[in-house]
């Protein structure tokens, strides 16, 4: 028999909504810092790191209250599953942020701007599902919306790297530049690893 949700267990789903907080705060900071001048960029770098350090608090806690809940709302694995994935994807999303900050990119090509989009959307549908954890089957919608925006980023991204070999004459600005598409691309990829694992609980609970 499947044990219903306590209020303990919502309190641990409440930990889960607080990290998509967290990551759609990352995913917009991004998007603000790839079309900032450069004196601006160290200020949205900050705030991209402050939101990736309040998912690893909200990350924490969500441990934290797993450990100390004698009954959970669904097996302890998966939902170590969905946290380890969860966190997974701010912290690759700080990952780009902070290549492109570092290697003070000077032009930004059209296909990376597309990138960090498909992130920001990917983040936005992934913090409005995660209240609904505790029902998984409902969320079919969620992973296949988020294998198609995958897909398009793996287009864009090889879109990219072409047109960087094909047109970059300077061989340091290609390495800059593929590194960053490189590290949103790891980003998109492990949101659809977090979707996997949302199918992977839904299939177990049906």
């Amino acid at each position: 028999m499947r044990l219903r949700p306590t209020p303990t267990n919502g309190h641990l789903f409440d930990l889960y909504a607080q990290v998509g907080t967290h990551l759609t705060a990352a995913a917009a900071a991004l998007s603000k810092l790839i079309s900032a001048d450069m004196h601006e960029r160290e200020a949205l770098m900050d705030a991209l790191h402050e939101a990736e350090h309040g998912a690893d608090d909200a990350i924490h806690a969500v441990f934290e209250r797993m450990n100390s809940t004698f009954v959970t709302p669904l097996d302890r694995d998966d939902l170590a599953d969905l946290a380890t994935t969860l966190d997974d994807c701010v912290d690759l999303i700080d990952e780009a942020g902070e290549f492109f900050y570092l290697y003070k990119v000077s032009r930004v090509p059209a296909e990376l701007v597309e990138q960090v989009s498909l992130v920001e959307k990917c983040a936005e549908i992934t913090a409005e599902v995660l209240p609904n954890l505790r029902t998984p089957s409902n969320l079919r919608e969620y992973w296949m919306e988020i294998n198609r925006l995958e897909n398009a980023g793996d287009r864009v991204y090889r879109k990219c790297v072409g047109n960087l070999f094909e047109n970059e004459k300077d061989p340091i600005e290609l390495i800059k530049l593929k590194e960053v598409t490189c590290a949103l691309e790891a980003a998109i990829d492990s949101f659809e690893k977090f979707a996997h694992v949302v199918e992977t609980i839904a299939l177990k609970e049906a």
